[in-house]
């Protein structure tokens, strides 16, 4: 059986990372001040949330999603 990564699977690992990078790691600084003030940091996560569904990287390991559920409907071995 091959293991290998798919053309697929490469892209959203570049995507990914990228999206960690540029959006997830900045806000990092923000949400622990929030955490630290104890206060759950919605104002973090709301967006970066939308940005993740709107990149298409929301419920990567769902495979069984309806066509109407946002998702990239991945399989087990992806």
């Amino acid at each position: 059986m091959d293991f290998s990564h798919s053309p697929r699977v490469t892209q959203l690992q570049t995507q990914v990372r990228r999206f960690l990078d540029d959006l997830v790691l900045p806000a990092h600084a923000q949400w622990q001040r929030y955490a630290a003030a104890g206060v759950y940091p919605l104002d973090v996560i709301e967006p970066l949330k939308c940005q993740a569904r709107a990149l298409g990287l929301w419920n990567l390991f769902l495979p069984g999603l309806r066509a109407d559920e946002p998702g990239t409907r991945l399989s087990n071995l992806e």
